[in-house]
Parts: structure tokens; sequence; C-alpha cells
């Protein structure tokens, strides 16, 4: 009896930690105000000679509802 009573409470527990990670993943989407969204995050040269150039563009959406301003940008 008392194994069914704790796998009822478990099973509570985590349906009520789904919803309320929902609600809140949910409430996060309505904020106004600019929103960086990057596919791709990095990107590998793999081996490059020396004196020689390389390159890759990033695309940078603003996936918000007001002006995006990107201000400072540093590599990692």
């Amino acid at each position: 009896m008392k194994v069914k009573a704790r796998f009822f409470i478990a099973t509570i527990l985590m349906v009520l930690l789904c919803l309320s990670s929902t609600y809140a993943t949910d409430e996060r989407a309505t904020v106004s105000g600019p929103k960086l969204f990057i596919k791709e995050r990095s990107f590998d040269f793999g081996q490059v000679k020396e004196g020689s150039s390389a390159e890759h563009t990033f695309r940078v959406q603003n996936k918000g509802d007001q002006v995006l301003q990107i201000k400072k940008v540093k590599p990692t």
C-alpha cells in the first residue's frame, strides 16, 4: 500500500513540474523586446595555412518585436 501511495505522489509531482515548466516557457515567449537568434554559434575552419585568410558568415536574426542593437562582439 505504501508503494502505491508513493508512486501516486511521485506521479502527481512530476505532472505538476511539467505543467509549471511549460507555463514558464509560454510566459517568457510573450515578453516583448529584442530577441537575438543565431542558429550556428561556432564554425570550425579546420587547418588554415599561415598567411592565408579564412572567413565565415554568421547569420544573426532579431526574432523580437523591438530593435536589436549589437554593441560589442568578441571571440571566445
